[in-house]
């Protein structure tokens, strides 16, 4: 993005090298991977933000059992999906608040001003540009630019729509801190009545987990927790990292726990997800 904002070539070569890299660590373990999503710099939320949309949608490709060169080219199209913010105003793109009317119509010109500046580099697949093209239309029409409507977006438009507004509302930014993850899906559920295909949303939830890998939940028992990978077959019972006792408000020794197995002793079913900021706990710090 710097080097097209720079105005030199467009490297698709180097795009496409980066996703094959991706793809490859997404097959031998994709919780991983998703779970490392979660690890942010603000003053690179772009690059961030294109980094877990590409994940993200190689890792749902891969859960509905794409072929690979579809999930590779899911992947590219996630990379990519917001290039033509590299042609809007600095002073715009990284405002420290709400955008304006008038702002808000020129950011909306990133999807235009994207698919141009592919079309003119030449190369991309039908796939990845209709990740670009699509990413921010909605099931009812109310998206843009086309307002397409149902069936008129493909199905890897309405896949990268989801998979956009979740990593963008699970993210930290100068005006909006990270909501819990659980909760986003939560929304997503509702919002599928009308902006996202349902069966869609439902197998995104089940892609990443009720509770996705690298978020903290608290325990029944007072522990807080990391989800570092999920059950096999139940979503409701992942494999945790217990970190912090809040009945001692103390860290303690990590302590893996699989929920889905009996545990005799304290009662370590989960009491409900938790804000990184509220204990100050960061989930990618234990994924390791």
């Amino acid at each position: 993005m710097h080097s097209v904002r720079a105005g030199r070539q467009f490297a698709l070569a180097e795009v496409e090298d980066v996703v094959g890299q991706l793809a490859e660590s997404v097959l031998r373990n994709p919780q991983a991977l998703i779970g490392l999503t979660r690890i942010r710099q603000r003053d690179h939320y772009t690059f961030e933000h294109s980094v877990s949309v590409a994940v993200f949608l190689l890792a749902f490709a891969r859960y509905l059992g794409f072929d690979e060169t579809t999930v590779r080219a899911l992947g590219v199209g996630g990379l990519l999906h917001d290039i033509g913010k590299t042609r809007i105003p600095l002073n715009i793109l990284n405002k420290p608040g709400p955008l304006s009317e008038d702002e808000y119509l020129v950011m909306r010109e990133h999807v235009n001003l994207g698919c141009a500046l592919l079309d003119e580099h030449g190369g991309v697949g039908p796939i990845a540009m209709a990740v670009v093209k699509e990413h921010h239309e909605r099931c009812d029409g109310n998206g843009y630019p086309l307002r397409l409507q149902g069936d008129g977006i493909s199905r890897y438009g309405q896949m990268a729509a989801i998979v956009d507004v979740y990593d963008a509302i699970t993210a930290d930014r100068a005006y909006h801190h990270a909501e819990v993850p659980t909760r986003v899906l939560g929304r997503l559920l509702e919002w599928s009545a009308h902006h996202f295909d349902q069966q869609l949303v439902s197998q995104f939830i089940r892609c990443v987990g009720i509770y996705p890998v690298g978020s903290l939940v608290r325990l029944m028992n007072g522990w807080i927790g990391v989800v570092v990978e999920q059950g096999d077959e139940d979503l409701l019972h992942p494999k945790v990292r217990a970190v912090y006792d809040t009945r001692k408000r103390a860290f303690m020794p990590p302590q893996d726990l699989d929920l889905a197995t009996p545990i005799e002793g304290d009662d370590y079913r989960i009491e409900g997800a938790v804000a990184e900021e509220r204990w100050g706990i960061s989930g990618a710090d234990y994924l390791e």
